[in-house]
């Protein structure tokens, strides 16, 4: 019997069970009381916040429209590793902006390496494209200073980081089959998910509260 690590009917129940949870809370957030004090707080930090990411693409003249070029896929369409190659990497040499939590942070002999993926603050702010586009995974070289910064302010729960990164190379993660209990290899199943390695510029913290009110 055939079995496959990833079925391509549970990725797609899990993902409209995803976009269901996201609507629910983004309902609940636009219930809450916008007069209160901590909601005018929180308004004002979003507006510092925008203004802190336009910053940084100007000084890095980053592109932060790429998803446009990979996003009009009709159902059950394929994202093609070539369409996410001419989206990220750039003939002009520019880097891009993205959004995302922080999975991981690997020690090299000779520099680190930080793993971005989607987290809830980046699907609320296009919740389609996190659903029924395809699945970016960053891996960035990041410097000494920017895993301190990381590691001193970890993004949490709706928070991640706005992310300035000079894109190299674009992989579609490929699944094997394996039959029965023999482990023998059949085929190759191709998914929408793909592994993206680059260098981290520069990136910044988006949370509702200051960067100095998080934990350290």
């Amino acid at each position: 019997m055939v079995k496959t690590f990833l079925k391509g009917e549970d990725m797609k129940a899990k993902k409209y069970w995803l976009l269901a949870t996201i609507m629910a809370v983004v309902i609940t957030l636009s219930s809450c009381d916008s007069d209160s004090p901590e909601e005018a707080a929180k308004v004002e930090q979003k507006h510092k916040i925008i203004e802190e990411v336009q910053k940084l693409c100007s000084q890095y003249n980053a592109v932060t429209d790429w998803k446009q070029h990979i996003d009009k896929k009709g159902f059950g369409e394929h994202t093609y590793t070539i369409e996410v190659e001419d989206a990220l990497i750039r003939t002009d040499g520019r880097p891009i902006l993205f959004y995302g939590s922080i999975h991981d942070v690997v020690r090299k002999p000779d520099k680190y390496l930080v793993y971005f993926g989607s987290g809830w603050g980046t699907l609320l702010r296009n919740p389609f494209f996190g659903v029924f586009g395809c699945d970016i995974h960053f891996v960035l070289d990041c410097t000494p200073s920017q895993v301190e910064q990381i590691m001193r302010h970890p993004a949490s729960g709706f928070d991640d980081y706005a992310v300035i990164a000079q894109i190299s190379e674009v992989e579609k993660i490929r699944f094997e089959l394996s039959s029965g209990e023999s482990g023998e290899k059949v085929h190759v199943e191709t998914s929408d998910v793909f592994m993206v390695k680059g260098k981290c510029l520069d990136l910044l913290l988006v949370a509702d509260e200051p960067k100095d009110l998080q934990k350290e």
